[in-house]
């Protein structure tokens, strides 16, 4: 078991009259026992501990009594105690927030903290348009400045509270990406503490910052960039206060993870169940009217291109529900949407297992329905929207 202990000095006494009232004291080089057979064996103890006056250790007035080390005291050490780790007693002091040794960063930056925060500002703007992760990691490190990579949790959550859920879903994802490789544990820890310090600032121009926070952090518990025991810290309770509390309730709630996994909703705030009927409402208009740019452009407005199996999977559960030809109509739709760059390969060849794996559950209500997923099959693989090695 680890054992965890203050790593405070305890001051020597100034009285020492008061001090040395044992009946084993050491002053100005002599040794006083209360009878001769302790004073020949202490002889032997005082050569080799240095406590004759030739070894003696400092001054006089500095010595204090020699003690027994007890177990149950906090300043208790043993060189052969493994596991053991000293803590700082300060609550200022920067390694507070992890035990490790990430904060130790050697290299010199080569730009200033105001050019390094304005770099980052537009890497994360630009990340918000193209989504891009592998060019926001390129960019972070042609920088090579990790000495200021606590800026880019600050920056980019800070970035993120005053635009929709999609910017938060995105923040997360990136901070998750970024760790361990280009945020260690210490950034983020500390890039968490700097906004705790601005709250406050942050609160008056978004009114629900706080709440924001709260969910940043407990998000970033369930995709494990922040430990847990980093809301037990008293530093970041007494920085955090209700930011911390609000974090582990959501934690603690039934479910609290898979809650916070889906914390900004599937990508644009709303719901996964209520993304699911307005991916039906979409579908059956188009069944209706065939107008693939007007689809095209109710798919782009979710906002949640990484939720895109799930719309191939209910626009085929609703072809089946429709008929042969609503499913034709929905394979060319989504010949377009691939054309058009609004849905990817993958994504579609995802939805196309989706409705593989609960194709039993779909028969219940369409007898059809195997027969008619295995001609989208084929049908999907000769128009290219899936891959020649796709099988049922």
């Amino acid at each position: 078991m680890t054992k965890i202990y203050n790593a405070e000095v305890i001051p020597v006494p100034t009285n020492m009259n008061k001090v040395l009232t044992s009946s084993k004291m050491i002053m100005k080089g002599k040794i006083t026992y209360d009878n001769k057979k302790d004073k020949m064996k202490s002889k032997i103890q005082s050569k080799k501990m240095g406590g004759g006056k030739k070894g003696m250790w400092g001054k006089p007035e500095e010595l204090i009594p020699i003690q027994m080390a007890d177990e149950g005291d906090p300043n208790y050490d043993s060189e052969g105690e493994e596991n053991v780790i000293l803590v700082p007693n300060t609550l200022d002091d920067e390694n507070i927030c992890f035990s490790d040794n990430d904060n130790n960063k050697s290299n010199v930056p080569n730009i200033s903290v105001k050019e390094f925060k304005n770099n980052v500002d537009k890497i994360i703007s630009e990340y918000y348009i193209n989504g891009d992760i592998d060019d926001v990691i390129q960019s972070i490190s042609e920088m090579d400045c990790p000495s200021f990579h606590f800026e880019i949790v600050k920056r980019s959550i800070s970035l993120s509270l005053d635009k929709h859920e999609k910017e938060r879903e995105m923040t997360s994802k990136l901070l998750s990406a970024l760790y361990p490789n280009i945020l260690s544990s210490y950034d983020i820890g500390k890039g968490f503490r700097r906004l705790f310090e601005h709250a406050d600032d942050l609160q008056l121009d978004i009114p629900n910052a706080r709440t924001l926070l709260s969910t940043f952090l407990g998000r970033a518990v369930v995709d494990e960039i922040v430990p847990p025991s980093f809301l037990m810290n008293p530093l970041i309770i007494k920085l955090g206060n209700d930011i911390v509390e609000n974090a582990k309730k959501k934690l603690s709630i039934h479910h609290g993870a898979a809650r916070l996994e889906r914390g900004w909703g599937p990508g644009d705030g709303r719901p996964v169940e209520e993304l699911k009927i307005a991916i039906d409402q979409l579908i059956q208009e188009y069944i209706l009217s065939g107008d693939m740019t007007e689809a095209s452009r109710c798919v782009q407005e979710l906002h949640v291109p990484e939720f895109h199996h799930e719309v191939v999977k209910r626009f085929l559960k609703n072809g089946f529900e429709s008929g042969d030809d609503a499913c034709q109509s929905i394979l060319s739709l989504l010949k377009y949407l691939l054309q058009d760059g609004v849905i990817s390969e993958c994504q579609i060849s995802k939805g196309f297992d989706k409705v593989k794996a609960i194709l039993s559950d779909i028969t219940l209500d369409v007898p059809n329905s195997p027969k008619m997923f295995e001609k989208c099959v084929s049908t999907g693989i000769m128009s290219g929207i899936l891959d020649e090695s796709y099988s049922i």
